[in-house]
């Protein structure tokens, strides 16, 4: 079978070719609690976009948040990230404390990557 026409495949085409060569984000986050009473929460949001002059950026951003309350709380939270391009910038962070019967741990991310014309 021979095809010819092969236009409709164009649109693919630029999107991998933005893919294949741009810049890309990744974020990770990871909350757990013990205790009497319990709650965690993660986010993770990520996106990566061409720029108008050419090159591209993406951008990823994590947070996580544990509380536990009663005997022995334990509160663990973890946030990472990674980036691709020529200019990378990942800023992690993390909160630990405990105050009397509660224990509350909160970490968040940053990712952004450039990739240059």
């Amino acid at each position: 079978m021979i095809i010819s026409d092969l236009s409709h495949l164009e649109p693919i085409s630029e999107f991998t070719d933005i893919l294949g060569g741009g810049a890309g984000a990744a974020v990770g986050t990871t909350a757990v609690a013990t205790g009497t009473t319990t709650s965690t929460k993660s986010i993770g949001y990520t996106t990566a976009n061409p720029l108008p002059w050419g090159g591209s950026y993406a951008l990823g951003l994590g947070y996580a948040q544990a509380v536990g309350t009663g005997n022995n709380p334990t509160a663990t939270t973890t946030a990472s990230g990674a980036g691709q391009g020529d200019i990378v910038l990942v800023i992690p962070g993390t909160v630990n404390y405990n105050r009397g019967s509660s224990a509350v741990s909160k970490s968040g991310v940053l990712v952004l990557a450039l990739d240059l014309p």
